[in-house]
């Protein structure tokens, strides 16, 4: 299942105030165009209506396709030099239990990514794997 949150935001550039859903995971089955709108740049981007500013939001995502068998987690780049962030991981980089990548123990394991551009690209590589592959 896909989990989002409305967050209140202050432009950066304009200092406008708007809400904006922030999304924690998505899942393909239960939301099909979901990977859609990821893959037009409408997940986790913030869009000022009063000046058109536009950003990535730095906000973690697990992107799920359990009809493929695989799953990708996508941590902003911001969050490798926070200690706490490594409190997450085991030492061979696997979550441990309780963070939001294990959460699910019907989910496929995550693979890690810290670049969203990095993520489409390896659920573009899994699809045509999946289609064409042994």
């Amino acid at each position: 299942m896909s989990v989002s949150e409305t967050i209140e935001m202050k432009c950066p550039r304009c200092g406008a105030h708007h809400t904006a859903t922030v999304w924690k995971s998505v899942d393909v089955a239960s939301d099909p165009g979901i990977r859609e709108a990821l893959f037009s740049w409408e997940i986790n981007v913030f869009n000022c209506r009063e000046c058109d500013f536009r950003a990535q939001l730095p906000i973690s995502l697990l992107y799920i396709d359990r009809d493929k068998r695989f799953a990708v987690q996508y941590y902003p780049m911001d969050s490798l030099g926070s200690e706490e962030f490594y409190t997450n991981f085991h030492k061979d980089g696997e979550p441990v239990e309780g963070t939001e990548s294990a959460a699910d123990p019907d989910a496929p394991k995550p693979h890690v990514v810290f670049d969203m551009a990095e993520m489409m690209r390896y659920i573009a590589f899994r699809e045509i794997a999946f289609e064409k592959g042994r």
